[in-house]
């Protein structure tokens, strides 16, 4: 089952189960020196056999084709053994998928602490889902203690790699108001202006969770932000068109105002150009770190 995040708002629940969608997949480009592997579908037993004598010879691509052709079978112990030969000798994918095994449960006694290990190889040898995995575990304490500074260098490594959901993430967390007692110090101690420049970077790939983040931070002017309805209403309108069941919802609600409210709204527009949607992207609020 995907990561449970109880604890934080439903909007982060939801983005945890998305990032973790499609894990199986190889659609993701490998970034380890193991990248140029082409996957191998085993068709016969001899073909079979033929890899398994490549893999002892710590062949890393027949080891990672085995892995997952064992995967393909639902027999996941040689899975485990071969994904785990690729990803020793580099395979920054077969380490992730290891992880998925065991984070889902298809294993008897699945092992935390083993999927943890395999996270932390995948995400050292730079794969962005398993470096967004691994910050969420940290957050959670998900078979790891929970730390917050471990959990945000995480999602900042897949951040830098322009993951919109690692930078959601990231800037969520870097949000003083919503950090409260359990500041940190040192780099990633609360920074509205880091938040904000994280969440900008999500929204302009069209993060919907960031998106409206942002219609929320021009609400209030929330941190250094100065309070701008009409931006608010640009980014709620962008958040709602990508799928924000809450820009959504408050889009609705609007709809049932009173007639001359609407009224009022819609002679605002009629007169009034559109606002381009914008915030700050600025990386020099970075210099700090």
């Amino acid at each position: 089952m995907p990561i449970a995040l109880s604890s934080k708002p439903v909007s982060i629940a939801a983005l945890a189960l998305l990032a973790t969608l499609g894990l199986t997949s190889y659609s993701v480009a490998q970034t380890s020196a193991a990248a140029n592997c082409a996957l191998e579908i085993i068709e016969d037993a001899e073909q079979e056999m033929a890899l398994l004598g490549k893999a002892r010879q710590d062949d890393v691509c027949a080891a990672n084709s085995l892995g997952y052709y064992y995967y393909t079978q639902q027999n996941y112990r040689p899975s485990l053994e071969w994904w785990g030969k690729a990803a020793d000798l580099g395979h920054a994918r077969a380490a992730l998928e290891m992880a998925m095994i065991h984070r889902d449960g298809l294993i008897p006694d699945p092992d935390l602490a083993e999927m943890n290990h395999r996270l932390r190889q995948a995400a050292e040898l730079g794969q962005v889902h398993a470096q967004l995995e691994l910050g969420l575990n940290y957050s959670e304490g998900s078979g790891v203690g929970k730390d917050l500074e471990q959990a945000m260098y995480w999602f900042e490594q897949a951040a830098r790699q322009d993951y919109a959901a690692a930078q959601y993430l990231l800037g969520w967390y870097y949000w003083t108001d919503e950090r409260g007692m359990d500041d940190i110090q040192g780099p990633y101690a609360s920074n509205d202006d880091k938040a904000l420049y994280w969440t900008c970077l999500s929204a302009q790939q069209n993060d919907p969770e960031a998106q409206y983040e942002l219609s929320k931070a021009y609400s209030i002017g929330r941190g250094n932000l100065t309070a701008d309805q009409d931006q608010r209403a640009a980014w709620r309108q962008k958040a709602a068109d990508n799928g924000s069941e809450e820009a959504l919802d408050e889009i609705a609600q609007l709809s049932n105002d009173t007639w001359y409210t609407r009224l009022e709204r819609w002679g605002q527009k009629l007169f009034k150009p559109a606002t381009e949607a914008s915030c700050a992207d600025d990386p020099r609020v970075l210099q700090d770190e």
